[in-house]
């Protein structure tokens, strides 16, 4: 089993760094796009876009499926109202 392990590893890795380049890359476009929106239901100081780390941190609740559509509905607010 450790040499499964072992053997599997640079694939593992190799994965991991797609997934942290592919939730960069969304947490970019999160802050620029939803970094100024207000608070919401879930949308708060525990998930938010205001800065790059909560925006991975969010991203990373929504992956896991951390009520998501709380926070889509939070970010769907049109202007006026979102600022």
């Amino acid at each position: 089993v450790f040499d499964t392990v072992a053997l599997s590893a640079p694939q593992v890795a190799n994965i991991v760094v797609v997934l942290f380049l592919a939730m960069s890359m969304f947490a970019v476009v999160g802050v620029s796009s939803f970094g100024a929106t207000k608070f919401g239901t879930r949308l708060g100081t525990q998930a938010n876009f205001s800065s790059y780390p909560m925006a991975m941190i969010t991203l990373f609740q929504i992956m896991f499926g951390d009520e998501w559509h709380f926070i889509m509905d939070d970010c769907w607010i049109s202007p006026p109202f979102c600022t």
